[in-house]
């Protein structure tokens, strides 16, 4: 069996980060017991060379770095990225339903979920209230996961009708969670109040759906993980250990980036192709009094691993994968290419991730698409565009992709989070 240590630390961190913005605050955690020190964005910055800092935008994204213990005309940039939002159903702002006496939560499809995987599950919701303290102008924020259980209900066999019903769910009609019996209009709004302190006003919120099933282990040695957003909390946490467990300070300015909003295109305040990574970037640079060209030049040296999770070869559906490029559970991290540039990966940037794996003593795997089969996309474009930075695409092979439950290899995590501390300890 893998790491005990590493793996259990995973099960934790999937089961903690029920929403982006919960993951964000475990990450925040993790970064924070070993001595990282949080930057505010709407503040001017003073930076120290061979510290550790994060920065936050929008409670949802965050990057995290490890200053060199100078800046050289020989700096490079080691950054690994990946996105802390999967696919789910979010709350609408006017959330309540009212259908044969009950009464039902308004969602709406968040990415592109497998939607028959949500029904007849328990689920909860949680994620960001917005309010204010009376006398204060200033709005705040507040996580939230609730304890109440709701669930969207399956239609008894004998009520279908082939023909008509097709097996396919109506995203309007039939994926309304049941909340309760009775109610009224205010009963929703009230129970986002009792998370609130008297002389707090609940102004607005983000809240999204999530399966209370815990992560667990499985297989018969323990070789597979199950659990909910593996796509894409298996990546972030990996990046985060092996940051944690990175040489304090070399010559190389060292970091993880992680955006919200991938699911649904990277472009927001908070997203791959929003400007939060070139402007921290570009303030780490100026601090430390570095000239544009030097800038420039770095991020020419540089390297970017877009970390997001691979399809894995389905044993039952194996006909869907190109005939030699069949990823495999447990079998090391995949390197991921498209004609199309759906995957940043180059032939150089390909061989450089090839060149971590030997160092870290860890098998590699590749994946292209079949040429009938839609290839999706990461936030490894985006920011090969913006930042003009070599950038591969890599990820662990999976099954059960954008599933409620999804099911990855408890191996490949060690294999990747070994790469990733091979890659931040590169001089």
């Amino acid at each position: 069996m893998s790491n005990a240590l590493e793996i259990h630390s995973l099960l934790r961190f999937l089961d903690q980060g029920r929403t982006p913005y919960h993951a964000i605050q475990q990450a925040r955690t993790l970064l924070t017991e070993v001595g990282f020190t949080e930057l505010d964005e709407s503040r001017p910055w003073m930076l120290e060379s061979a510290q550790s800092y994060f920065v936050v935008r929008g409670n949802a994204s965050l990057f995290a770095f490890r200053t060199p213990a100078r800046f050289s005309p020989d700096t490079r940039l080691h950054l690994i990225g990946a996105h802390t939002d999967s696919p789910t159903l979010r709350i609408k702002p006017n959330p309540s339903v009212f259908r044969e006496g009950y009464q039902m939560l308004n969602v709406e499809v968040y990415g592109s979920p497998i939607l028959s995987t949500w029904i007849d599950r328990d689920l909860s919701f949680g994620g960001q209230l917005v309010f204010r303290r009376k006398g204060e102008r200033d709005l705040r924020t507040r996580l939230i996961e609730s304890n109440t259980i709701i669930r969207i209900p399956s239609l008894a066999i004998h009520l279908q009708d082939a023909e008509k019903d097709g097996g396919k769910l109506n995203p309007q009609t039939q994926l309304m969670p049941i909340l309760g019996l009775g109610g009224g209009d205010t009963y929703f709004r009230h129970l986002l109040e009792s998370h609130l302190e008297p002389g707090e006003d609940l102004i607005d919120w983000d809240l999204q759906l999530f399966d209370t099933a815990k992560a667990a282990l499985s297989g018969l040695s323990g070789e597979f993980v199950l659990s909910s957003r593996i796509d894409n909390l298996a990546s972030v946490h990996a990046a985060l250990r092996a940051l944690q467990e990175s040489p304090v300070h070399g010559t190389n300015l060292i970091g993880a980036v992680f955006f919200h909003n991938e699911e649904v295109g990277s472009t927001s305040w908070q997203g791959a192709e929003s400007r939060f990574l070139p402007q921290v970037l570009d303030r780490i640079f100026s601090t430390f009094q570095a000239s544009r060209d030097l800038y420039y030049a770095a991020l020419n040296r540089s390297f970017f691993i877009s970390a997001d999770m691979a399809h894995a070869v389905h044993p039952a559906y194996e006909e869907r994968h190109d005939p030699s490029h069949r990823p495999r559970i447990n079998a090391g991290p995949v390197v991921k290419s498209n004609a199309g540039h759906r995957y940043a990966t180059e032939a150089i940037t390909s061989a450089r991730f090839r060149e971590l794996c030997r160092t870290a003593n860890v098998d590699l795997q590749v994946f292209v698409s079949r040429n009938d089969v839609h290839c999706g996309s990461t936030i490894g474009p985006a920011i090969a565009a913006q930042i003009g930075i070599p950038t591969v695409d890599v990820g662990n092979p999976m099954l059960s992709m954008h599933s409620i439950r999804e099911m990855a290899g408890t191996d490949d995590h060690d294999s990747i989070v070994r790469v990733f501390k091979t890659f931040f300890a590169q001089e």
